[in-house]
């Protein structure tokens, strides 16, 4: 029977999120994978030495950039999805054995690992290039916990499996730090009999914790391995600085109490007043009591269920400063939805048998509808639309869909993209004190200036020398908006250069890359520039860097070998 309402289970996990292998690279891919020279070119020791989002950001995360190389040279985006529902497809089967170890009864193991494989919230994970970390940590974690237990039980060998785990989830993504400590747990709430062998416990993983900041400590080439950076969050108040951390919390376990509202796009603003973040902090103080509470009152599974809850999200709402723009997202429930499947579970008992398994058939239906929202870039975008319309950087991103059509030839789009512009425009600009909106705000001028560039070349007349400078101060509103914005420097030189001005629209140009080095668009522009001033070998040079960090750049190519 066991092997049975496995399979059963897997082959309902496999259809809930099917639809997920029909996806594109989207919204963070972009970045990511598809201007991500080292990926693209498989340069796998500049891959794997390389930080996640930049120095700025304390994210390395080798081993998930390694499987989405994998999964891109397998298949495009089809691919990484594919290996992203075969390591959730694992992670269920290790979720169900786990289960059963705890529960001592196969039907509700099953339930407890229905209820996290097809909870809602998994599908950012699975249908979500990005975040593919998540599945491989939280894999890697589940296989932890069950090396543990088994060593626990009398397994062969020391808990070198469980700490090699342990190992591979923290180079998948630093959430998984916590895993230790759910090894911990694991071992002190074993059932009676010898007690655990605490000392080669702890030299495994203490060999284990410092080899990963050790690696930390060159990648970043700081002492603290990069853990401490937060790029450019805004500094909190007294209050807030102990409000936020609840907040977050209580609206993260939120997410798994259906009806939840399924979206990438939860914006946190860590600045309200006083009598709310006193709220706040009485919801978290009675989530705690209940914690508490459950923790005396229950068992080994009850309690190993809170610790699954509640333990992975303390790393994302202690340090959310650093998660940047949406610290409530589904994807950080990967393994605290396991917990809640334990929980429910262990509630039920064996008693009712029935009823609950509603819930995860409810669940495997909205995930299959929500694998559907990130098929591509526009769907995400009207979704989020939908259930968040007054963020601006839905809107920037709604214009930036409608401005690549329009560079394709789609006339019709380009009204529409400098529409969604000018809506995130005025978001943007009555929330300025925000850092998100700041960058929103930015980011809807440079796209103002596109569109303005866009329908000066599409344009049947002359193009006069006052059409150039309102093209240039379009561009420089966006410069203004901010000034470490080198996609903005990009196109002030392209504006530059189309007026004649090529000595400012080299500046503009090496500013941006003085920004941002890896800028195909900027090395691209300057090769241009450099080739039609006749400057042959720095115009090669250029375009060679540009091809280095955009291979599919055709235009680069055919520029590159006529000068050649």
């Amino acid at each position: 029977m066991r092997c049975r309402a496995a399979c059963w289970l897997l082959l309902a996990v496999a259809v809930a999120f099917a639809p997920a292998l029909w996806g594109e690279y989207l919204y963070d891919d972009r970045a990511l994978v598809l201007r991500n020279p080292a990926l693209l070119d498989g340069d796998l020791p500049a891959l794997l030495a390389r930080p996640f989002w930049g120095q700025q950001l304390g994210y390395w995360r080798p081993l998930s950039l390694f499987v989405m190389w994998l999964g891109d040279r397998l298949g495009g985006a089809a691919g990484v999805h594919a290996l992203a529902l075969l390591l959730h497809l694992i992670a269920t089967a290790l979720a169900f054995d786990l289960g059963r170890r705890l529960l001592a009864d196969t039907r509700l193991a099953l339930l407890a690992a229905a209820c996290f494989a097809l909870h809602p919230v998994q599908v950012e994970t699975v249908a979500w290039a990005s975040a593919i970390s998540e599945g491989l940590w939280g894999t890697f974690a589940l296989a932890a916990l069950r090396a543990a237990d088994r060593w626990r039980h009398g397994g062969l060998g020391l808990p070198w499996g469980s700490a090699l785990c342990c190992l591979l989830a923290m180079l998948s993504k630093e959430t998984a730090s916590v895993t230790p400590l759910l090894v911990a747990m694991v071992l002190q709430l074993g059932p009676p009999g010898p007690r655990p062998r605490w000392r080669p416990f702890a030299a495994s993983f203490t060999i284990v914790l410092l080899s990963w900041w050790g690696l930390r400590v060159v990648v970043f080439g700081d002492v603290s391995g990069g853990l401490l950076r937060t790029g450019d969050a805004a500094p909190l108040d007294g209050l807030r600085l102990v409000s936020a951390p609840a907040e977050l919390l209580a609206r993260q376990l939120r997410l798994l109490l259906p009806p939840a509202t399924y979206t990438p796009f939860r914006e946190f603003a860590p600045t309200i007043d006083a009598a709310s973040a006193a709220a706040w902090l009485g919801l978290a103080a009675a989530l705690v009591a209940v914690f508490v509470s459950g923790w005396r009152r229950g068992g080994r599974t009850l309690r190993l269920a809170l610790g699954l809850l509640v333990l992975p999200l303390l790393p994302t709402v202690l340090l959310f400063r650093a998660v940047g723009a949406y610290p409530v997202a589904d994807r950080y429930l990967y393994l605290p939805a396991f917990g809640g499947g334990l929980v429910l579970a262990a509630c039920c008992g064996r008693r009712w048998r029935r009823w609950p398994w509603l819930l995860p058939a409810a669940m495997a239906v909205l995930t299959f509808l929500q694998t559907f929202v990130w098929r591509d870039q526009q769907r995400l975008v009207a979704a989020g639309l939908t259930r968040s319309g007054g963020q601006p950087t839905l809107w920037v991103m709604a214009g930036d869909e409608q401005l690549e059509r329009a560079q394709r030839g789609d006339a019709a789009a380009l009204p529409l993209a400098g529409a969604h512009y000018r809506t995130a425009e005025r978001l943007a600009e009555a929330q300025s004190g925000e850092r998100v909106a700041h960058r929103a705000l930015g980011a809807a001028r440079l796209g103002l200036a596109w569109c303005q560039l866009l329908a000066l070349q599409g344009r049947s007349g002359p193009v006069t020398q006052s059409d150039y400078a309102a093209l240039i101060a379009a561009f420089e509103r966006a410069v203004q908006a901010g000034d470490d914005n080198a996609d903005a420097f990009v196109g002030l030189g392209v504006a530059n250069g189309a007026a004649g001005r090529g000595a400012e629209a080299e500046h503009a140009l090496r500013r941006a890359i003085e920004l941002d080095p890896e800028n195909g668009r900027a090395w691209f522009n300057l090769g241009l520039l450099q080739a039609n001033q006749r400057r042959v070998p720095a115009a090669r040079a250029s375009l060679q860097r540009a091809l280095q960090l955009d291979p599919a750049n055709q235009g680069a190519r055919d520029l590159l070998l006529r000068l050649q």
